[in-house]
C-alpha cells in the first residue's frame, strides 16, 4: 500500500488473505504497528510496515500490485505521489496501481478534470476508471487503474 496512513486499507486486504506491505513515512509506523497488533487474529494474510518516502521511489519494496487510498492532499503531495507512482510502475515488477482519490478543491477541479489523473497521464501512464464491488461508484471519489 502506497501511503498507508493509519493502515486500514492494508489491514483489510490482509484480513482477506493478501500479503501486504504497508508503506508510509517513518512516523506512521507506531500507529500502523498498533493496528496490525490489534488485528493480528483476523489477518488471514501477512502484513508488515515499511518506511517509504515518495521522494525516494527507488527504495520501494517489491510488489506485484500497488494500492493507494486518498494519498493526495495538495500540490506538493500530488507531485511527489504521481512521480513516485510512475517510477514504481516503470521500474519495478509492479505493473498496476489501484488508486482511490478523493477530489479536493485545492487539488482537483469540480468541472470533471482531475489533476491527479492528468498528472499521471502526463507522466506517460495509462489511467482507466474502475468500479468496485459490483459497480459502486462515487462522483467525488474515483477509483482508477493505472
Amino acid at each position: 500500500e502506497l501511503g498507508c496512513g493509519l493502515g486500514l486499507v492494508g489491514m483489510v486486504l490482509a484480513s482477506l488473505g493478501a500479503e501486504v506491505t504497508l508503506t508510509d513515512l517513518p512516523q506512521a509506523q507506531p500507529a500502523v504497528s498498533a493496528g496490525l497488533q490489534l488485528n493480528s487474529t483476523v489477518l488471514q494474510g501477512r502484513a508488515r510496515f515499511a518506511a517509504f518516502d515518495w521522494a525516494e521511489p527507488q527504495q520501494f519494496p517489491t510488489a506485484r500490485l500497488v494500492v493507494s487510498a486518498d494519498p493526495i492532499f495538495d500540490d506538493a503531495t500530488l507531485d511527489l505521489f504521481t512521480k513516485a507512482a510512475a517510477h514504481i510502475l516503470e521500474r519495478t515488477e509492479a505493473k498496476e496501481l489501484i488508486l482511490c482519490h478523493k477530489h479536493r478543491p485545492n487539488v482537483c477541479t469540480l468541472d470533471g478534470v482531475c489533476a491527479v489523473k492528468t498528472a499521471l497521464v502526463d507522466l506517460g501512464l495509462v489511467v482507466g476508471d474502475m468500479r468496485v464491488l459490483g459497480g459502486i461508484a462515487h462522483p467525488y471519489i474515483p477509483v482508477m487503474s493505472v
